[in-house]
């Protein structure tokens, strides 16, 4: 049992179970066949990528990011500049940064 949250009344959690299967083998070979096909099954699910696919989605995430980062940096020096008039009125930064602290 789990608990809603305040007030709430407890939550009946119920366990989802498998059916158990069976299975028929009508001869030794057939047997066999299933032995080893359980014997060197993959443990593990394999790779749907290779390395080179993971490395050229890697390459590519970071390239966008970069040129995100980039454009961000130019949009800040664009709005910085503006703001001061692109160094036109000096010592107008510093003046505004005096008057802040």
């Amino acid at each position: 049992r789990t608990h809603g949250g305040p007030g709430a009344e407890p939550v009946e959690v119920r366990e989802v179970r498998e059916k158990p299967y069976m299975v028929r083998i009508q001869d030794r070979s057939e047997l066999q066949r299933l032995y080893r096909e359980m014997v060197f099954r993959c443990p593990h699910p394999l790779a749907t990528m290779s390395i080179e696919e993971a490395a050229d989605l890697e390459i590519q995430e970071m390239r966008e990011k970069e040129a995100e980062r980039m454009v961000r940096e130019a949009e800040e020096r664009a709005k910085d500049a503006d703001r001061w008039w692109d160094g036109d009125r000096y010592g107008a930064k510093e003046e505004w940064e005096d008057e802040q602290r």
